[in-house]
């Protein structure tokens, strides 16, 4: 079942990570020279999740309403946030916090984020098949919302792992 549904949406996926890894390298080329002022609070796993999952469903939406731009530009952001905050780690001399503070729910939080993100181009993908004048377009409603539970699933567990587990 997983398998099908990225095989389904492994161009979606391919495009997401690249703009998400691009947002990273931004990040950190914006902050070679400088650092933000941390001040880490520390939440509730379901108050990380909400706001996860708002952002995830912001990628969704707006995606879908801009055939792909929107939910491309916040992959980007998304990105260059933690591409900021990652070179200002090593600026200060804080390279442990990296591990024990991103790299525990890091990489979980970012394939929720690009799974949520490959449903955005169903929009774009629907409009190409019209003008190519394809008979019986098709929508995978099924496979998009196997890729949003599979996605929010990523999601709740890095927000777990990021409530009791990361620490700065």
């Amino acid at each position: 079942m997983i398998i099908d549904v990225i095989k389904y949406a492994r161009k979606q996926i391919v495009v997401s990570v690249i703009f998400y890894f691009l947002g990273i390298l931004l990040g950190v080329l914006l902050f070679w020279s400088k650092s933000l002022d941390f001040n880490h609070t520390y939440n509730t796993w379901i108050t990380i999740f909400i706001n996860n999952l708002k952002v995830a469903m912001m990628i969704i939406i707006i995606g879908l309403i801009t055939f792909g731009i929107g939910n491309s530009i916040m992959l980007v952001m998304n990105g260059c946030i933690l591409g900021s905050v990652i070179k200002s780690l090593i600026n200060l001399k804080m390279e442990s916090a990296i591990i024990t503070g991103l790299f525990p729910h890091m990489f979980l939080e970012i394939i929720g984020l690009i799974l949520c993100s490959a449903i955005s181009y169903e929009s774009l993908i629907l409009v190409r098949q019209m003008a190519l004048n394809k008979k019986g377009v098709i929508v995978h409603i099924g496979h998009d919302l196997k890729l949003l539970v599979i996605g929010i699933s990523f999601l709740f567990i890095a927000s777990i792992i990021e409530a009791y587990i990361s620490y700065f």
